[in-house]
């Protein structure tokens, strides 16, 4: 038997083993960070909470982008920023049978605004509550969407929204209302499937 196969066999003492045996080797140490070092780490994780915080309100408030949208193209009289709300196979569709379309209910607001605010009012809005449409209706808007206008549809959440909608008239008298709008996610993107309204004709 060698001196390697004698090692093996526990023959030798650990303090005499060399070679592929030695055990007295130094244990490497890590060398500890500069104070340069120890900023840019502390300055990178600051960032990257701060990023999160950011990515965090920004998806979680993305469903207001089709209220502002809207309300965007309102305030200036733009039908097609108005539409930018709604989703685009809405927006193309030919609802037939003396249906309103979404550019004619986008007119036919605009009218309507014209004459309870006058030519050009400035609009301010604020979502002042929400309320979870409920995964039963979800249901029931996404085969209605499939059966009325033969696309896949995947509704996978939705807002009734409350808003503080402020007209100020060019005379400068302020008119507070709360308005209503609902929201979905469709396919992955927020979107409208009706104007917004004040069908309960709340002033404040």
């Amino acid at each position: 038997m060698n001196e390697q196969q004698k090692a093996q066999a526990g023959e030798i003492p650990a303090e005499q083993q060399t070679g592929i045996f030695e055990t007295n080797n130094p244990v490497m140490k890590k060398a500890p960070l500069s104070g340069k070092q120890l900023s840019i780490r502390i300055i990178i994780c600051t960032a990257l909470v701060v990023l999160g915080f950011v990515l965090y309100f920004v998806i979680s408030d993305s469903y207001q982008s089709p209220i502002k949208k809207y309300y965007k193209g309102y305030e200036k009289n733009d039908i097609s920023a108005m539409e930018k709300a709604f989703p685009e196979w809405l927006r193309k569709a030919n609802n037939g049978n003396g249906a309103i379309t979404i550019k004619e209910m986008c007119q036919s607001m605009l009218s309507m605004k014209k004459l309870n605010y006058g030519d050009h009012p400035e609009i301010t809005m604020g979502i002042i509550g929400k309320e979870k449409v409920s995964s039963e209706k979800l249901k029931k808007i996404e085969k209605g969407i499939e059966a009325k206008y033969r696309i896949s549809a995947s509704v996978t959440a939705g807002w009734d929204c409350i808003l503080d909608v402020t007209y100020k008239k060019e005379s400068g008298e302020e008119i507070k209302m709360l308005e209503y709008a609902t929201v979905y996610k469709i396919n992955g993107s927020w979107c409208m499937l009706d104007v917004a309204t004040n069908s309960r004709g709340e002033q404040k």
